[in-house]
């Protein structure tokens, strides 16, 4: 009797595991496990579906495929994590989440407010579009390009890994604020109206500005201020060795322990040349 219980049993077991198998090679969805409740999906319409879910807590979009979609906003997707395993994808969020970590994508463009994003794959360009706010941009890879669009505000953008090589780009009357934590290559590009921050923690930390910006320097920082960056300031102590150089370097207001150290030049006035014909003699 006991034999033909465990029999059963075992028949019930195969039964599901049958099932679950068939479910995941048909529609291509790993259900979400008790233990993380964790979805991994491919296509945009499981992610879609994934996002409707009561039960996903985390979503991980993963797939080699060459890819472009549009993440829509669904209302119970803010209490999830969307995590992007997709070396070749594009993707354009409306969506608000819990926390969108991009540990591997071409693209990811980021449409909806107030999210946390967390860079974690080398390579990735990021944007934020216009009008857009986003919380963070924790920053723990290389390569990087983050760009603000028009309007757009980043609360923090974090660079938190050391020898990163990361470039900013702020448009036009928008606003980053950066903290450099660990050694890092920052450049900074942007419109001169654009609001741009930069907190250098690290010490031998290299920032480069083509747009004006405001630097508080904690730690020892290599400071280059190049054309366009005029009317920057920079703020350190007297313990700090700030190495401020560049073509623009004698248009920023340079303040120790609260002195200015340094006044800003007005910025020369490019000579005109005479495109004047020569007439002969």
């Amino acid at each position: 009797m006991r034999e033909k219980n465990s029999h059963k049993l075992w028949k019930r077991i195969s039964k599901l595991v049958a099932v679950t198998l068939a479910l995941v090679l048909i529609v291509g969805v790993l259900p979400a496990s008790a233990a993380s409740n964790e979805i991994v999906v491919k296509t945009k319409k499981q992610l879609v579906k994934a996002m409707e879910s009561k039960s996903a807590a985390t979503i991980i979009f993963r797939t080699n495929r060459k890819t472009r979609f549009i993440i829509p906003e669904i209302a119970n997707s803010a209490n999830k994590k969307l995590i992007m395993e997709a070396p070749n994808a594009r993707a354009f969020n409306k969506a608000t989440f819990k926390t969108i970590t991009l540990n591997k994508s071409e693209y990811f463009n980021e449409r909806g407010n107030d999210n946390s994003l967390y860079i974690k794959g080398d390579g990735i360009k990021l944007t934020v579009s216009k009008g857009i706010e986003a919380k963070k941009v924790s920053i723990t890879a290389t390569d990087i390009i983050v760009k603000v669009a028009s309007n757009g505000n980043v609360g923090d953008i974090i660079l938190n890994k050391k020898k990163a090589e990361v470039t900013v780009a702020v448009a036009k009357n928008a606003e980053a604020n950066i903290t450099v934590k660990k050694q890092a290559d920052l450049t900074v590009e942007g419109d001169k109206t654009a609001d741009i921050t930069i907190v250098s923690q690290a010490a031998d930390t290299k920032i480069t500005a083509t747009a004006p910006v405001d630097i508080v320097a904690e730690k020892d920082a290599d400071v280059v201020l190049e054309k366009g960056s005029e009317g920057s300031t920079v703020e350190s102590s007297k313990e700090v060795d700030v190495d401020i150089s560049g073509a623009a370097e004698k248009q920023a207001t340079v303040t120790e322990d609260g002195k200015v150290v340094q006044e800003a030049e007005p910025a020369k006035e490019e000579e005109k040349k005479d495109t004047t014909p020569a007439k002969d003699t």
